[in-house]
């Protein structure tokens, strides 16, 4: 029996499975905040790396392209007390994106890094565009 507004288990099972890289609809059963260390873990296994190869394949590029994931200093992007960093850290691989900074700083800590991240800089005339992308002035 499922919770008022929540969604049947094999529903979810069932989605999940025919939008892999396209959708994932998750549960979080915290009372206090849906998105934290988990639940990012979760999309960037579940959503992220399967969008990752749908992607590649689509555009016809190999693995070894590096991939990128942007993202803010939301601590769920950083947290390690529970061993996230090793999940996060493998779906980055699996993505050949590089992970964010992470300089050893506890959950509790806000995380800054110097910008030796060894990193190659990006420049947009670096980026090409197709099939009708569009970048805003």
């Amino acid at each position: 029996m499922t919770e008022r507004g929540m969604l049947p288990a094999k529903f979810i099972a069932a989605e999940n499975a025919q939008r892999l890289g396209s959708v994932h609809i998750m549960t979080n059963e915290s009372k206090t905040h849906f998105m934290n260390s988990e639940t990012t873990v979760e999309l960037l296994e579940k959503l992220f790396v399967p969008a990752y190869k749908i992607q590649r394949a689509k555009h016809h590029l190999a693995h070894d392209v590096l991939g990128i994931l942007l993202c803010d200093a939301f601590s769920g992007n950083f947290s390690h007390a529970a061993g996230e960093h090793l999940r996060r850290e493998q779906a980055m691989r699996e993505m050949n994106a590089p992970s964010p900074p992470y300089n050893g700083a506890s959950d509790d800590e806000s995380v800054e890094t110097d910008g030796s991240d060894g990193l190659p800089e990006l420049e947009w005339g670096d980026v090409e565009l197709s099939d009708g992308d569009e970048v805003a002035e």
